[in-house]
């Protein structure tokens, strides 16, 4: 799709992308384990990295949601590189298919709408994680008010906002994705978007 490389840098042809990641994979854990690799001599017969060092990456990218001249996919990355556990989360992204632009927070909300959507996200959040409507959102989270994460797609019946982990909970809570449907947010939503007929949205 176009718009969506860095200006001037030319997209790699996919196999030559993967290739690329998959080299500076190997030259970040040789640089990384090279101290922690055993003498000539060591005849522990654990082969010429100790386990502890297996690093792990896996890549996915997921069809969220696609109807009309709307796409939205999700990026999905995973990380071991030591530790108790990996790290791992969705970046996701809308497109418009008339134009094959990107569809960023800013091409997708009014800039009123930072005023509003704190508290849409506080009320639509809380039974995901287990939150009557009255309490406080840092009985379970890390936040007393649901920051707006950019990182946002569109639907047919509305929008996503998907936080990863750690970013307002702890790690066992997972991502947390929230939506707010169109009801909630047509007035906030810029014109002109590739949703379906039936969901006018507010002028600029």
């Amino acid at each position: 799709l176009r718009g969506d490389s860095l200006g001037g840098l030319a997209t790699l042809p996919l196999p030559a992308f993967y290739e690329q990641k998959r080299q500076k994979f190997f030259q970040d854990y040789r640089e990384d384990a090279a101290a922690s690799r055993p003498a000539p001599a060591d005849t522990a017969g654990i082969g010429p990295y100790g386990p502890g060092l297996g690093y792990e990456n896996q890549t996915a990218t997921y069809v969220l949601y696609q109807q009309g001249n709307l796409l939205s996919l999700g990026y999905y990355q995973y990380d071991f590189s030591g530790g108790a556990h990996g790290n791992y989360g969705t970046t996701t992204a809308s497109y418009d298919l008339r134009t094959g632009q990107r569809l960023r927070y800013a091409d997708i909300f009014r800039p009123e709408a930072a005023q509003q959507l704190p508290a849409l996200l506080g009320q639509a959040v809380r039974p995901l994680v287990g939150l009557h409507a009255t309490e406080p959102l840092d009985k379970q989270l890390f936040v007393k008010q649901m920051p707006i994460t950019h990182n946002v797609f569109l639907t047919g019946g509305g929008v996503v906002f998907t936080y990863q982990p750690y970013e307002i909970a702890a790690y066992a809570q997972g991502e947390v994705s929230v939506f707010l449907p169109l009801s909630a947010v047509r007035m906030l939503l810029r014109e002109g978007l590739p949703l379906p007929e039936a969901s006018p949205v507010a002028k600029r």
